[in-house]
């Protein structure tokens, strides 16, 4: 019943203050500690710590120092099929490690990756816990070393498998994209880790389901860009074409098509296809699929932009070496008066723009 009394209490923010001054916080974790076989109380308990600690600084101290990480993940753990405790839980240890180093370490600490994720995977089938799971996760990479513990707890794989079973669900695409595009520009071993459990492919859906959502284009190009970097030549030919063949090309076209005034947008695709077109068969694809005039559009559009002028030479030189037909296709998307102009706006560009007007 206290407990009860104390989360509601703590709908108020001026009472959480009040609360914690008073002790509060440590009166929940005692509660919880003490009866860990009451479900009920676990699961209001783990509310009401997220209550008393939301957007409060002084309260995220004070329930870290209580014992709440340790409190609210043993509760997780004990109570696995339990929904409740699992979203309560989750919403908790999210709002506790956002943008705080300390409470990250702990959590890590306590097990709490090994639990967030066995979670996710009881509970594939719920939207819910599949956003928060992923979305914690990503907060917990505040803390460095968190990185490796998600990566050998199966994180990436549970967070891989929640956007396939949610495809359509924005939230859950939006933080699964978020969590993996933070961990793809990592070491190696997560890189390769997030390729193997398909990771490539759920971008690649996510794009093309999510196609007018501008966030979500955002991070799967900064994605899919990480994961492009390899100096593995062999591994690097099977990834290109493992993107070529999951439609990954025609979505990078499709987003800069229909978010020409993004310059974000632009730059980073730009950049993707840039990479992409080292593979012959991808030049071919990129062409076809219309990205030269893609490129050059974005180009056009913010000639201001600096980043966006240098990756759009990033893409001409690459799509065009070696290859007349891209080159011919090149010209006639205006593409010499582009370049032009972007080394005329900016005097760091202009040795790269000669490069690129010596190859065509």
């Amino acid at each position: 019943m206290a407990i009860r009394l104390l989360r509601h209490g703590s709908r108020q923010p001026a009472n959480c203050e009040e609360i914690g001054n008073a002790g509060g916080i440590q009166a929940v974790v005692n509660g919880m500690t003490k009866h860990e076989s009451q479900v009920q109380i676990q699961e209001i308990g783990c509310c009401a710590l997220w209550s008393l600690s939301c957007n409060n600084t002084k309260n995220n101290k004070r329930l870290r120092e209580a014992g709440g990480i340790e409190a609210s993940v043993k509760a997780m753990a004990n109570n696995g099929e339990h929904l409740g405790i699992q979203l309560q839980g989750l919403q908790l240890l999210s709002s506790i490690s956002y943008n705080n180093k300390q409470n990250s370490k702990k959590v890590g600490e306590v097990g709490g990756i090994v639990v967030i994720v066995k979670g996710m995977i009881k509970h594939q089938d719920h939207a819910g816990v599949q956003e928060s799971g992923c979305c914690v996760l990503g907060h917990l990479l505040e803390h460095e070393p968190n990185s490796n513990k998600i990566r050998e707890a199966g994180g990436i794989e549970a967070m891989v498998k929640g956007m396939s079973k949610h495809e359509g669900n924005r939230d859950v695409q939006y933080e699964g994209c978020c969590t993996l595009r933070d961990l793809s520009g990592r070491d190696l071993q997560t890189k390769q880790k997030i390729r193997a459990a398909g990771g490539i492919e759920a971008f690649v859906k996510s794009m093309t389901k999510h196609s007018n959502d501008h966030d979500i284009q955002e991070e799967c190009f900064w994605a899919l860009r990480n994961l492009l970097e390899d100096d593995d030549e062999c591994k690097k030919k099977m990834r290109d074409k493992r993107i070529r063949e999951a439609g990954g090309i025609e979505a990078i076209v499709k987003a800069m098509c229909k978010h020409l005034d993004e310059s974000d947008v632009q730059e980073q695709a730009a950049h993707a296809l840039g990479n992409l077109a080292f593979d012959n068969d991808n030049k071919e694809k990129i062409r076809t699929a219309g990205g030269i005039e893609a490129v050059v559009r974005g180009m056009r559009r913010h000639g201001k932009d600096e980043d966006v002028q240098k990756e759009g030479f990033w893409a001409l030189r690459n799509l065009s070496y070696n290859n007349e037909e891209n080159k011919k296709r090149i010209k006639t998307a205006g593409a010499v008066k582009a370049v032009e102009q972007a080394m005329k706006e900016h005097e760091d560009l202009k040795r790269k723009g000669e490069k690129i007007l010596d190859i065509l």
